[in-house]
């Protein structure tokens, strides 16, 4: 491992150091630029955390994950405050850049398993899968190798290295293994992005990848700049480090930005539906509990996991789903006690309340089930034959809004409980007059 004298007052794993979009500089760097790294950081830790729920989905989620839980730990142990700590505590602020470039490699291995992945380049080509872990793990190899044997410490922070006198040969070698790969993997990832994004169905998904593949796009550019800067330091050049050191620091910003953007559409939409099923199911509770309380046998038996069902899709839709069939076929059965004709004498009852119309198809239906409700509970036998369920919606989400509409009415309006008890006052008289007849 490297001396501790490789590296002097001030040295520190920040700046434009690597082909990924995640480096600070540490030294230049003001209040501003800190503000924004630590913008680009929470939103690199909450679209990791946003997508923790797709793990469950399959290994194409998982890679996702894994790039950017990388990215996020890359950008993490370069941060600053983060940065100074880790210092502190190991004594070894050179360390920081080996292990910030090997987050560097891991990354590209997850970009490039996930374009394998989607694209079934795993079919065509068996064996594509063990040849990008062993680069990688190649290429890791050999960084830590030059790591341990440059004399001079891998300086991360590209003004610094640029403006030493001389590398040594294991210095440049350590760069240009690092920037030739990273911008490899990325000029595929770039490519391959587009691909995709042109035969996906899902808007967010395709936009999300455009997104990325121009992220990748100007990161592949980075590295071929830096690769160049090198070079011409190397053979003795002037490098115009000045004049481009404020576009490649936006270069960067932009990167960063791009790829948490891209690859936030997604995960957004995927959480967006678990939330919307979980609201579906809050808003059918109260018709729920009420057909489970009438008919207990209409609840079907299933055990479920009820940590998995919060944040999976699969899960919570099949919940869902099992909810719908359940209160339809409790209201199957509550037609029996419901009165001939009851639902139209509902429809006009719920018209003559002027309510809005978009309503009044599901405030009848709350009319309806009220009734059927007291009839049963007030022991009126059940009558032949049932009447045909009023349809809700050509779909699960049709079908769930629709009836957690009518869930609300039963729930929360005055008019279900007016209709039934018009309805027993009407038959109560409509009864007495036989009799006195």
């Amino acid at each position: 491992m490297p001396a501790s004298g490789r590296t002097g007052p001030g040295t520190g794993p920040d700046g434009r150091g690597t082909a990924l979009p995640l480096v600070v500089r540490n030294d230049t760097r003001e209040g501003s630029g800190l503000l924004l790294d630590a913008v680009v950081l929470a939103l690199l830790w909450l679209t990791v955390v946003l997508r923790t729920p797709s793990l469950a989905r399959g290994p194409v989620h998982r890679v996702v994950w894994l790039v950017f839980l990388s990215l996020a730990l890359a950008k993490t142990i370069v941060f600053p405050p983060v940065a100074e700590l880790i210092n502190d505590v190991s004594g070894r602020p050179d360390l920081i850049t080996l292990i910030h470039h090997l987050l560097g490699v891991v990354c590209a291995v997850a970009v490039l398993r996930f374009v394998a992945l989607v694209t079934d380049m795993d079919a065509v080509r068996p064996r594509a899968p063990r040849r990008v872990k062993v680069t990688g793990l190649v290429v890791s190899g050999v960084l830590t190798l030059l790591f341990c044997l440059s004399d001079q410490g891998i300086e991360v922070d590209l003004d610094r290295l640029l403006a030493a006198p001389r590398m040594s040969l294991s210095t440049v070698a350590y760069w240009l293994v690092l920037e030739v790969y990273l911008g490899a993997a990325l000029a595929v990832a770039t490519l391959l992005f587009w691909r995709i994004a042109k035969k996906s169905t899902a808007k967010l998904l395709r936009i999300g990848l455009r997104i990325i593949a121009l992220g990748t796009l100007l990161n592949t550019g980075y590295a071929a700049v830096k690769i160049v800067f090198i070079l011409l330091h190397t053979a003795g050049e002037e490098v115009p480090l000045g004049s481009a050191a404020g576009v490649l620091d936006t270069v960067l910003a932009v990167v960063a930005a791009l790829i948490v953007v891209g690859g936030a559409l997604p995960a957004s939409a995927l959480v967006w539906r678990i939330v919307r099923a979980h609201r579906a199911i809050s808003a059918l509770s109260p018709l729920w509990r009420l057909m489970r309380s009438l008919f207990p046998d209409v609840v079907l038996p299933y055990r479920q996991d009820r940590r998995r069902a919060l944040v999976d899709h699969g899960e919570i839709r099949l919940l869902l789903y099992r909810r719908i069939i359940e209160i339809r076929d409790g209201i199957l059965q509550l037609s029996a006690f419901v009165p001939v004709g009851a639902a139209e004498d509902a429809l006009r009852f719920v018209r003559a309340a002027e309510v809005d119309e978009a309503e009044e198809s599901a405030l009848a239906e709350a009319c309806r089930i009220e009734l059927g409700v007291r009839r049963m509970r007030a022991g009126t036998p059940a009558r032949a034959g049932r009447d045909e369920l009023v349809a809700g919606g050509a779909s699960i989400e049709e079908e769930s809004e629709w009836l957690s509409r009518v869930s609300r009415a039963i729930a929360h309006s005055p008019l279900p409980a007016r209709f039934a008890e018009r309805w027993e006052q009407e038959h109560r008289r409509a009864t007495t007059a036989a009799s006195g007849g």
